[in-house]
């Protein structure tokens, strides 16, 4: 849709003149069709990245269209109702299994499927996590142990795709207000008070994710690989963020440790 940070990457690819193609959701295929057409881009398919047979179907679409590619991004996360709303040491074996299967390993499976036409001149996958990967942030909950996941396939492709001559990074923007941000219990709120503390006092646009994924697609960021970009205006250089715990009456109070 056109608050997501996947928008705002094909928006900065197109605007540089890349050939994109966009892969999405089916029931969100005309929509999305519809705004690719905004940018001239006429290249727009459905495919379920849960279904290894539609992933397939994808590469080979690809391989028929563009005979290599030089940049993919993922930009794909999941995590249900149940799971987000409620508390991490209540997370159900289902939901668990299902965050993973979205958020994570969607990404290993796009890598595998596509690596056989990364253009062997350079080539970069790019995916996007979240600063609750590596801290905790209050009722990101079982996403953030799915995004530690998916940064460490980060580094661990880099490593394997490296001889290939291809990069593999990770974008991390601050929190954005995207449709999916929705699902956080309290994004409002967490999102405010992580701009109170952040050098920039604003966070990362979609549009400034999307130059940064231009640049990590470009020949100026060749030696970059198995790396987090953080795109959210300093807020990870800073000390924890005074988060307040349900239940807490002073809202002012600094931040509680763990115990």
């Amino acid at each position: 849709n056109s608050r997501s940070i996947a928008w705002g990457v094909a928006q900065a690819w197109a605007k540089a003149g890349a050939e994109v193609h966009i892969a999405c959701q089916a029931r969100q295929l005309s929509r999305v069709q519809g705004l690719a057409a905004e940018i001239g881009v006429t290249r727009v398919s459905a495919c379920d990245l849960r279904d290894d047979a539609q992933v397939a179907a994808l590469s080979e679409d690809l391989r028929s269209s563009f005979g290599h590619v030089d940049s993919v991004l993922h930009s794909v996360a999941y995590a249900s109702p149940r799971a987000m709303q409620g508390s991490l040491l209540e997370t159900q074996r289902e939901d668990f299994a299902e965050a993973m299967d979205v958020s994570s390993y969607s990404f290993l499976t796009l890598a595998r499927h596509t690596a056989p036409l990364l253009s062997p001149a350079g080539a970069s996958l790019m995916t996007v996590t979240f600063l609750g990967a590596t801290s905790v942030v209050p009722s990101y909950n079982v996403m953030g142990v799915a995004k530690a996941s998916l940064e460490a396939l980060v580094r661990g492709l880099a490593w394997e795709l490296g001889p290939r001559n291809v990069t593999v990074n990770a974008l991390s923007p601050g929190p954005v207000n995207t449709v999916s941000a929705r699902g956080i219990k309290d994004f409002v709120g967490l999102k405010n008070r992580a701009i109170e503390h952040t050098p920039l006092s604003r966070s990362a646009t979609i549009h400034e994710v999307g130059e940064a994924a231009t640049f990590l697609a470009g020949d100026g960021a060749r030696s970059i690989t198995g790396q987090v970009l953080m795109l959210d205006g300093g807020l990870s250089a800073m000390a924890p963020v005074p988060f307040v715990r349900d239940g807490d009456d002073n809202n002012d109070a600094a931040a509680p440790s763990p115990l």
